[in-house]
């Protein structure tokens, strides 16, 4: 008999170069955050739902039913002149009663609230909060006058749509997946309505503006500060920006730095560990099959040289951003940097 072939051990070769782009991308599963098993997704979104979503929602109920009630009962009776109309009231009325049902599904915790309760979010954080935000703060506009530093930080926190922006991720948390679209979205209708008409309404008020070019100047030389340690360059504010001008890029790169990158950033990383520890209870109760442990290798825990590695890269994206948009709300950044070498 012909002696049989030995059958080759060795693994098929592949292309060097393709294998290089596979690692490149390979952190994408893990920076997305989605499991590839559908039986692993719908579990961890349900456990989530039940565990940390639901929870935070019977706390923060009454804050989140409350403030639009007493901003509206604050507008009709502090101020003078004709007070919320009627078309402010249904909206704040159906905000309140919104937050409530919310409330009440959390307290309920059935079948039917796990499903519901991540779509009436969405839902409420792109048209019913932003409505709220553009008709409740209306009012909140006229100071008193001359203000106070404190009167004006809270005025602009709560009228640019800051405060909902940077405590919404905290008071009514949603999956990452659809955090990112619906703050994008926020804040986009934040910068088109309110922050214009916010400093439309500075502009003409003398007495606001020391608070404004002050705070504008504050921000300024902190992202100096990083520029000049991280890149070793002496960077000067040679101008100062016209009121309205400070006014919209001061409030915009809040909102997008403070209302949307940091708390992005905290919402991503939050569920990461969330989503380590959810696979590492799932390995230890058996439950976890061989091959959906491999294919969800991507998902872990973050490490704390991580978590300050990113810290870095934020306060960096701080100046950066502070830059860009000076750049493209103020003037060009070709003029406001010296070089150390030039000084």
């Amino acid at each position: 008999m012909p002696a049989r072939r030995p059958t080759s051990t060795r693994e098929p070769r592949h292309d060097s170069g393709a294998r290089g782009w596979s690692n490149m991308w390979a952190f994408l599963p893990g920076m997305l955050l989605g499991f590839k098993s559908a039986r692993l997704e719908a579990k961890y979104c349900e456990g989530r739902t039940r565990e940390y979503f639901f929870r935070v929602d019977q706390w923060a109920t009454l804050f989140r039913a409350g403030v639009p009630l007493l901003l509206a009962f604050r507008g009709a009776t502090n101020f003078e002149g004709e007070g919320p109309g009627l078309h402010q009231r249904i909206i704040v009325a159906g905000a309140a009663a919104f937050m409530l049902f919310v409330g009440w599904m959390a307290y309920s915790q059935g079948e039917w609230a796990v499903r519901l309760r991540e779509p009436l979010a969405v839902f409420l954080r792109v048209t019913v909060i932003p409505l709220t935000v553009i008709t409740s703060f209306q009012d909140t506009m006229r100071l008193s006058s001359p203000p106070n530093w404190i009167n004006f930080l809270l005025c602009s926190w709560l009228v640019t749509g800051l405060s909902v922006a940077s405590t919404f991720p905290v008071a009514m948390p949603m999956h990452f997946k659809h955090h990112v679209p619906v703050t994008f979205a926020f804040v986009w209708l934040m910068l088109t309505f309110q922050v214009s008409q916010f400093c439309q309404v500075v502009e003409g008020r003398s007495d606001m503006h020391d608070y404004v070019l002050g705070s504008w100047r504050a921000l300024s030389a902190r992202a100096w500060n990083i520029l000049s340690a991280v890149y070793i360059m002496d960077a000067h504010d040679a101008t100062q920006p016209p009121i309205y001008s400070a006014c919209n890029h001061l409030y915009t790169f809040l909102l997008l730095y403070f209302g949307l990158a940091l708390p992005t950033y905290g919402v991503w990383a939050l569920e990461r560990q969330s989503r380590a520890f959810f696979l590492s209870e799932q390995r230890q109760e058996g439950t976890l099959t061989k091959a959906e442990s491999q294919r969800e290798s991507q998902q872990l825990s973050l490490t704390r040289a991580a978590v300050l590695m990113h810290c870095g890269l934020l306060a960096v994206l701080y100046a950066v951003g502070w830059e860009a948009t000076a750049w493209w709300l103020v003037g060009g950044v070709e003029q406001r940097l010296v070089s150390h070498w030039e000084v």
